[in-house]
């Protein structure tokens, strides 16, 4: 039964650990051209955060030029979707803790947003990250 158990719990870390990483090369893809490389580095290490459940303690927020609200809504709700098993509250704490943009929009507001118009922006709205 050991060896089941221990098969069984490295799978599962793989699952999570490929789920993460296509996670991580949705935000670098869809944020390279509108943050700086350590604001990059800075949204990836807060996904990181995210998809294990830990507080986001992020002090420095990341500015986004030319991504309207729109498109930092539609990515929180493409990476709660991805993860799902995190409540929506989550996610928004996550954008109004990261984005400057979002710093004075309440959370409901942000969480009644998140998949507002899902076909504009420079980021839609996607079911399956992966593809």
């Amino acid at each position: 039964m050991d060896i089941l158990r221990k098969t069984q719990h490295q799978k599962k870390v793989q699952q999570e650990n490929e789920k993460l990483q296509i996670a991580l090369h949705y935000t670098r893809n869809h944020f390279a051209l509108y943050v700086s490389d350590e604001d990059l580095g800075l949204l990836c290490n807060t996904v990181i955060s995210y998809s294990k459940k830990e507080e986001i303690s992020n002090p420095k927020l990341i500015e986004t030029a030319g991504l309207p609200n729109l498109d930092l809504y539609h990515f929180g709700w493409n990476i709660w979707n991805h993860f799902r098993s995190i409540k929506q509250e989550e996610i928004s704490k996550l954008l109004k803790t990261v984005f400057v943009s979002l710093d004075d929009i309440d959370l409901d507001s942000i969480k009644s947003h998140l998949k507002d118009e899902p076909k504009k922006g420079i980021i839609i709205i996607q079911e399956n990250l992966a593809d």
